[in-house]
């Protein structure tokens, strides 16, 4: 039985067996297209920003952070409250939820000092909260206008890389999440996009996942280039399942009764200059050049900025520039907790 959101149209969550265990009533999303399913991020992303920003302007300027957080508990305010509310209406297990479990658990044995950005249940390949929430715990989402013509995406990597099973061949999902390899079945399709273009001047994809502390203060900063994918030039105008994108993200943390958590301080999330505060500037597909400011500063657990190529490419024989690439000391991604202010330029991040 489908259930469909109020909060966004033209959703609907639903109960398969995918051979993994839940605890709720549905344990998959299902969208009309792919544009829906982005829309959708944008869509709750402001509607959680809208949320917060009411409640800030509700307190009194210059409050501390203790205050903030007696001002959040007693008027039951959290920056999740969005995606909470969407996925208990869909009565839907998220990754989201599976990961901020999975987080808090490996945050129990964390000590100060550096932390293995490798053993981080959070530092999953799909780091964005609010498309953790569309995604069932096998990172998997079903497409389609009509049963007839779902088809069950299971990603497998950022970059339009996954597993495509057509028909609702439900035994096929669960061997492949028993870990199988599934061949000989044209109801699967394993996607793998043609690979990036780097070269030693110019790349388009960047990751790069940190901890820093000082002095009391610990953040996590991440941050990504990634190239659109899924892109069809033979419409005019061309588009793409996911357009180009550049991404910095910071999480707080705050050590109380001797635990490490993630919780509100204020931080920074930037793509721009060297120099907090001041442009950068980025290319298009190596040729276009562009300057580039995006910045956020706010009492929160994490924020995010990014910036967001079209997926709308003009038709052929006009420019076609629509791939966000770096080259050296001209973009960066900043991080700040109180005094503690770590900058990287996108170009010396590693290929991944």
């Amino acid at each position: 039985m489908q259930k469909p959101s109020l909060l966004i149209p033209g959703v609907q969550s639903a109960l398969i067996n995918n051979g993994l265990p839940t605890t709720c009533n549905n344990n998959i999303l299902i969208f009309p297209t792919w544009e829906k399913y982005y829309a959708t991020i944008e869509q709750l992303d402001l509607l959680t920003e809208n949320y917060c920003n009411t409640f800030d302007s509700s307190l009194p300027a210059n409050i501390t952070d203790a205050q903030y957080d007696a001002a959040a508990l007693t008027a039951n305010f959290d920056e999740d409250n969005i995606l909470i509310k969407f996925e208990t209406e869909m009565e839907f297990c998220s990754l989201r939820k599976k990961l901020l479990v999975e987080e808090n658990a490996w945050l129990d044995l964390q000590v100060d000092g550096q932390w293995n950005a490798n053993t981080d249940p959070d530092n999953d390949f799909v780091d964005d909260d609010t498309e953790r929430a569309l995604l069932s715990y096998g990172h998997e989402v079903i497409i389609g206008t009509s049963p007839k013509n779902y088809k069950i995406y299971k990603l497998i990597k950022d970059n339009g890389t996954w597993i495509e099973i057509a028909n609702m061949d439900l035994v096929a999902l669960q061997q492949i999440n028993a870990g199988q390899t599934i061949t000989n079945n044209p109801n699967v399709v394993y996607v793998t996009p043609p690979a990036s273009t780097l070269t030693l001047t110019c790349a388009n994809y960047k990751k790069e996942t940190d901890y820093a502390e000082l002095n009391g203060n610990k953040i996590k900063r991440s941050s990504k280039l990634r190239t659109a994918f899924g892109t069809n030039i033979a419409s005019s105008p061309a588009t793409s399942i996911s357009a180009s994108r550049v991404i910095a993200r910071t999480k707080g943390y705050v050590k109380r009764n001797n635990k490490w958590r993630v919780r509100r301080s204020t931080i920074t999330a930037e793509i721009g200059g060297l120099t907090l505060g001041t442009q950068g500037a980025n290319y298009f597909d190596c040729i276009d050049l562009k300057t580039l400011l995006v910045t956020k500063t706010k009492r929160r657990r994490k924020v995010k900025v990014k910036f967001v190529s079209t997926n709308a490419i003009t038709q052929v024989g006009t420019p076609r520039y629509f791939n966000i690439t770096v080259q050296d000391n001209l973009l960066y991604s900043s991080h700040k907790q109180g005094n503690l202010l770590v900058t990287r330029d996108y170009f010396d991040m590693p290929n991944n």
